[in-house]
């Protein structure tokens, strides 16, 4: 499980120096950059951004590795996910349901932590937490879910 410590560490490091290492991620970057999230403001795309790269150098904190990204897999997460969030009637319901239970947890409280912090700050849409939500559990849920079971 990757911990608040492990999130805090990468965050922290910011202030030091710059790992760019995320932007070799050419998959996930094309997804990011894609027509898919469309919907998304410019800030919310920046947004997304961040949390994934924080997802990602979190799991090398923890793990001592980067993780392998695998777009198939993490489309089977995005669907899966997307499936429970029309199952629900109000997005609330639907954010409790994905914590029930979640290995991940302190990542998942990280986007939605970020996710309050920013609308407070900045006009996002509730689409775009949405959106952003779906898409960060979905890329939690493809490079974590191999390394837990």
């Amino acid at each position: 499980m990757i911990t608040e410590s492990n999130i805090e560490a990468y965050i922290l490091s910011l202030d030091n120096e710059i790992d760019d290492r995320f932007l070799q991620e050419e998959e996930l970057l094309a997804y990011l950059t894609s027509d898919n999230i469309e919907a998304l403001s410019e800030e919310e795309k920046k947004i997304l951004f961040f949390c994934c790269e924080v997802i990602f150098h979190s799991y090398k904190s923890k793990h001592g590795e980067f993780p392998e990204f695998d777009p198939m897999f993490f489309q089977e997460c995005e669907e899966y996910n997307w499936t429970t969030r029309e199952s629900f009637d109000s997005w609330k319901e639907c954010l409790d349901s994905y914590f029930v239970n979640y290995a991940e947890e302190d990542l998942l409280a990280f986007v939605e932590d970020t996710l309050a912090e920013e609308s407070e700050e900045q006009s996002m849409t509730n689409i775009g937490k949405e959106i952003i939500m779906v898409v960060c559990k979905s890329y939690i849920d493809s490079i974590t879910t191999s390394t837990t079971g």
